[in-house]
């Protein structure tokens, strides 16, 4: 201890330990006193003291490891407050300040996981795979941060837990690690604002020079296994289970600016959805067809709406605009190439005859013959949004990517037509 130190202490114990001090003094001055020598008492009374002084020095040693260990105690309660103020900090990349809150003050998930009722919330940018092939690096990278930055925040405004991001893809679930009788419809209303400030997302990525995206989102309720996953060395937290695969496969039949749901996750919310349209599908890995529906907007007290489409306006084209066609499965492009013709077109959609009969929701990349019947060196992507049934020869299309390249070729060649 340093001589300063040291004298503030020995202050600071004469101030605390003044009366006993004194006592002490007073009583070695009665042990003096002529007046008592000789008395009986006085072994006793001197034996008595000697304990006192004793005790005294002990209970002086043990308030100064008292105040050691008090320090201690300190000094780790502000390492626990640097650890939890960065736990926060960590957690809050990807959780609401109450859903942090909630894990720091209880035990925590269960580890290895527990079975919860969720509501899966997932979102892909559509043709963005495609996109970014023939943009820069730094441009795809800077594209996806403005995306996920923006997109976070709202989903941290609705106490959405993020489970991870894939690529352009984010992987979202409400009701774990807190469960809430409202997690639907959070989930819901954070789509529908999600798509909304889309509009913000693209004014950002052309004040930058970049092209705009478009968002499809799809929605799940059902029964999952979260919980920490990983190894000693790395942890997360996760969720597993069929009701993942079932939201992507939602997810996947999704234009930009679209929200499917599965009926699970309509009838948790309750009749408080404004529903487009419903459609039987037949998923991937899905043993029976499902009905989904497209939702665009929620009430009680949530009150978030997207604007209504307006109807797509497109040109006649004479003779046509020949083009080869080809169906992807699980992004992979088919072996066979059908002849087709484009008969109709606007900016983001095709009215085209084929030879081949496709389904609607079926993903086809598109190759365009110029003029002089030469294939245009860039590929378009698009989706079925209509196969008509009297022959499904004709059908309309949804255009998922489209290369500037094309899009030129497409004002230069039909002036207004896109």
């Amino acid at each position: 201890m340093n001589t300063a130190a040291g004298k503030t202490m020995e202050k600071s114990e004469s101030t605390l330990y003044g009366n006993e001090e004194r006592s002490i003094v007073a009583a070695e001055a009665v042990l003096q006193n002529e007046q008592y020598l000789g008395s009986p008492l006085l072994s006793s009374y001197a034996s008595l003291l000697q304990q006192y002084k004793n005790m005294f020095k002990q209970l002086r040693r043990l308030i100064r490891l008292s105040d050691k260990q008090q320090e201690k105690l300190n000094y780790l309660n502000g390492q626990l407050e640097i650890a939890n103020s960065l736990i926060r900090k960590t957690f809050g990349r990807y959780l609401s300040d109450e859903v942090v809150r909630d894990i720091l003050s209880s035990e925590g998930v269960v580890l290895g996981g527990e079975t919860r009722l969720v509501t899966i919330l997932m979102s892909d940018l559509r043709g963005f795979t495609a996109m970014s092939e023939s943009l820069p690096a730094e441009t795809v990278m800077n594209i996806i941060n403005i995306y996920l930055s923006m997109m976070t925040d709202i989903i941290i405004n609705y106490n959405g837990t993020v489970i991870e991001f894939i690529g352009d893809s984010i992987f979202v679930i409400f009701g774990a690690p807190v469960c809430r009788d409202d997690d639907a419809r959070r989930a819901t209303a954070c789509a529908i604002e999600m798509q909304k400030a889309m509009k913000d997302v693209n004014r950002h990525c052309r004040e930058r020079g970049y092209p705009e995206v478009e968002q499809g989102i799809g929605l799940n309720t059902g029964e999952l296994v979260v919980g920490n996953i990983g190894s000693d060395k790395r942890t997360k937290y996760g969720a597993v289970g069929k009701n993942v695969n079932l939201t992507a496969r939602i997810e996947s039949y999704t234009l930009g600016g679209q929200i499917f749901m599965s009926e699970s996750t309509l009838d948790a919310c309750g009749p408080i959805l404004k529903i487009v349209t419903s459609q039987e599908v037949r998923p991937k890995g899905i043993k029976r067809p499902i009905t989904i529906y497209e939702v665009s907007g929620i009430s009680g007290g949530f009150d978030i709406y997207l604007p209504d489409k307006a109807p797509e306006k497109m040109k006649d084209l004479f003779p046509g605009l020949a083009v080869r066609i080809s169906i992807l499965e699980d992004k992979h492009t088919g072996e066979e190439a059908y002849e087709g013709t484009i008969i109709k077109l606007s900016a983001r959609a095709a009215f085209i005859r084929s030879e081949v009969k496709v389904e609607r929701f079926w993903n086809l990349k598109l190759v365009l013959i110029d003029s002089d019947g030469k294939e245009i060196d860039e590929d378009v992507y698009a989706k079925v949004t209509e196969s008509h049934a009297e022959s499904q020869t004709t059908f309309n299309v949804h255009f998922t990517s489209m290369p500037f390249m094309i899009r030129n070729f497409l004002n230069k060649t039909f002036l207004d037509a896109v």
